[in-house]
């Protein structure tokens, strides 16, 4: 059995490798207004010193592309990150799909993506905050509009790309299924973006990554979030989402009780499973 580590500020079991991995929400089952746990984390408490409004988001009760549903939507606040995630073992391919609606976009004004509603991804979280880890994630940023991949290849942030899919603007009140699927061994990375109602794709890329590690793609957890990065955000981004569905293979590594005192040390734990 191959050994890995969860580095986390907050306490951590693993579950075997032979657990089944895959995660799959629709939030019918959640009272409006409460956190959907325990099936999903508040990427808050992943983030010493976090910022955002805690819960930094609630099940509500909307229109979705069906009809009335209930669904998860963060707070509309400027802060570090703001969503849903679940921790997940390291696997050679990972996929994440959603139905994503972007409510508000943030008001800041970062040329290299600094600000989102939401992006649908994976990182390689070593108990900083996620969004300076290894990471690969789907998102329409605030400045441009544009579906684009945010790529960082190492634990150096300075280490990423910022690839726009395609010149079309996201619209907000209007419901997208999103889709990405990350070949962690080569780099390959297919997104794909549609009207949740459509069957024709705005976005349907494949393309491999330049300076690709597979040391740096073991992601560890996976979700939706948002985030306001951008240096003069004075008004937050908001997105709801839907329908999530994440698939690594296989296990799958669960946080435990103990993350609010724990999380407040800083203390990092090595678990082998």
């Amino acid at each position: 059995m191959r050994q890995f580590l969860c580095i986390a500020s907050v306490a951590v079991a693993c579950v075997g490798f032979g657990a089944a991995g895959a995660i799959t929400d629709d939030f019918q089952t959640y009272t409006p207004g409460t956190f959907p746990s325990p099936k999903w984390m508040d990427v808050r408490t992943l983030i010493p010193g976090a910022t955002s409004p805690n819960p930094s988001g609630t099940v509500i009760t909307t229109t979705g592309p069906l009809g009335t549903t209930r669904a998860f939507q963060t707070t509309r606040a400027v802060g570090t990150s703001q969503g849903i995630v679940a921790a997940i073992a390291p696997s050679s391919v990972v996929t994440i799909s959603a139905n994503v609606r972007y409510d508000n976009y943030d008001n800041s004004n970062n040329q290299n993506g600094g600000g989102w509603p939401m992006a649908l991804g994976f990182f390689q979280w070593s108990g900083a905050d996620p969004n300076f880890s290894p990471q690969v994630t789907l998102y329409a940023d605030s400045t441009f509009k544009n579906w684009s991949l945010y790529v960082q290849t190492s634990p150096n942030p300075l280490d990423f790309q910022f690839i726009r899919l395609t010149s079309a603007i996201t619209a907000t009140n209007t419901w997208y299924f999103m889709s990405l699927q990350i070949d962690t061994a080569t780099g390959e990375i297919r997104s794909q973006v549609r009207l949740a109602n459509s069957a024709s794709f705005i976005v349907n890329d494949t393309r491999t990554i330049a300076g690709w590690d597979p040391a740096f793609a073991q992601y560890n957890i996976a979700g939706a979030i948002d985030g306001e990065y951008g240096t003069n955000a004075t008004l937050g981004g908001r997105a709801t989402v839907d329908n999530i569905t994440i698939v690594p293979s296989p296990g799958t590594c669960l946080l435990v009780a103990g993350l609010a005192s724990v999380a407040r040390r800083r203390r990092s734990h090595a678990i082998t499973c």
